[in-house]
């Protein structure tokens, strides 16, 4: 997915950066690094738009699909913040217990149903807004 990191007050855009990963205030692509970006002098938008010749605003892009508060550009994407999400609330290691717990435990089934919940709603999520190419 690309970055436009667009300047707040005139709308223009100031970087775009491909395949943007964003670590913190750092935005680091394929075509640029960004490092120590201040949020309160930039807009930014995910995309999966290319930045063309003549394209200067905000307003001339695509916003990226947005699932859980987090722009995403496909399936692999939904399903990284899926994972996340499930992190949040259990470790590898307390995955890993879960494989070794009773099925039939009440705690297993808490977890399972947590998980099955979220991938789920990915699933609905994934159908809606991308083909199943994207995977």
């Amino acid at each position: 997915m690309n970055c436009a990191i667009v300047d707040k007050k005139s709308d223009t855009i100031k970087y775009f950066i491909y395949n943007c990963k964003v670590d913190g205030n750092n935005y680091i692509g394929s075509n640029k690094k960004l490092y120590g970006i201040k949020c309160k002098h930039f807009k930014f938008l995910f995309t999966n738009d290319s930045y063309e010749e003549g394209v200067t605003k905000f307003s001339d892009l695509t916003l990226a699909s947005v699932y859980n508060d987090i722009s995403v550009g496909n399936r692999k994407d939904v399903n990284n913040q899926i994972v996340r999400q499930i992190r949040e609330k259990y470790s590898i290691d307390e995955e890993f217990k879960m494989s070794r717990v009773l099925k039939s435990s009440k705690e297993w089934k808490e977890y399972n149903k947590y998980v099955n919940d979220l991938v789920k709603e990915g699933q609905k999520f994934k159908d809606k807004h991308f083909t199943r190419e994207e995977v």
